[in-house]
């Protein structure tokens, strides 16, 4: 195989941090942002937008972005394919461990109420004090006796599409998993696309995946199922993971390559003095 051009890793990692260390701040003013009416047009985008942020569209994401990476010009096929699998194993593995952790370990140790339960609780729609309500069951059971509490006459205006959503989030609250997610991406394929590809391509990734990375973590308080406290830990957990999976990504992509060039035989085939 042979060793794709690459950006040295710190100076990949410092243009990265450039970029995402500003988002980062701004995803802390994105938790203040001013409710927005949940039945208005902002709310139903809210919610598509949060959705390309769910494990059923993420994948198709990363394929897409992988793609962009291991089909740049100068690679081996064997290169190519290796690179892809290595990629995508590395970001599937640190996505979907930490996605367990998050759900299975840290959401119920902290057991902290989404925004919207709390505030439905008071209003007097929910019946039940946050605490109760998520001692009911598992999310299926949550979510069916909050199907049945928003028939209330004093529950608040929801597009259809926005009901459905807060009826799926039944979870804890805190960290935020999508805002997660989010900024794994953001950190993992811009350090990425920092270290291999050319301008044009680069840019694809550079400019647009940050973008993306916001608007979902906006999504997010603006559905009012999170606050500013679960997207800003959120969003900090995603940045380091999604660093340290390009580091650990590419000390296997590179090891291995070294470990390639190494044994391959010299030019013209010269072995124990005897010419093959």
């Amino acid at each position: 195989m042979t060793a794709p051009d690459r950006v040295p890793l710190d100076q990949a990692f410092r243009r990265a941090l450039k970029l995402l260390l500003p988002a980062l701040a701004l995803v802390i003013a994105i938790g203040f942002l001013p409710a927005v009416p949940l039945d208005s047009p902002i709310a139903q985008a809210a919610v598509w937008v949060a959705d390309s942020g769910s494990a059923k569209v993420e994948p198709w994401i990363a394929l897409l972005l992988l793609l962009i990476v291991v089909t740049r010009p100068g690679l081996a096929l064997r290169t190519r394919v290796f690179e892809g699998v290595v990629l995508l194993g590395v970001l599937l593995l640190a996505l979907g461990g930490m996605s367990l952790v998050n759900e299975h370990l840290i959401k119920p140790a902290m057991a902290i109420p989404r925004p919207n339960i709390i505030a439905l609780a008071e209003q007097g729609v929910l019946g039940l004090n946050p605490d109760d309500f998520y001692a009911l069951g598992d999310k299926p059971v949550r979510s069916a006796y909050l199907a049945e509490r928003l028939n209330d006459p004093r529950a608040p205006v929801l597009a259809e599409i926005v009901r459905e959503h807060w009826v799926i989030e039944t979870g804890y609250s805190f960290p935020s998993g999508h805002s997660l997610a989010a900024m794994t991406f953001a950190a993992f394929f811009s350090t990425l696309g920092l270290s291999y590809l050319d301008q044009r391509r680069r840019r694809l990734i550079f400019f647009v995946l940050p973008i993306w990375a916001l608007a979902v973590i906006a999504s997010r308080p603006l559905l009012r199922v999170h606050s500013a406290f679960d997207i800003g830990v959120g969003a900090c957990e995603g940045l380091v993971i999604g660093l340290a999976s390009v580091m650990l990504a590419r000390w296997l992509i590179e090891r291995v390559l070294r470990i390639g060039e190494s044994t391959q035989p010299p030019v013209g085939g010269a072995s124990n003095g005897k010419v093959r």
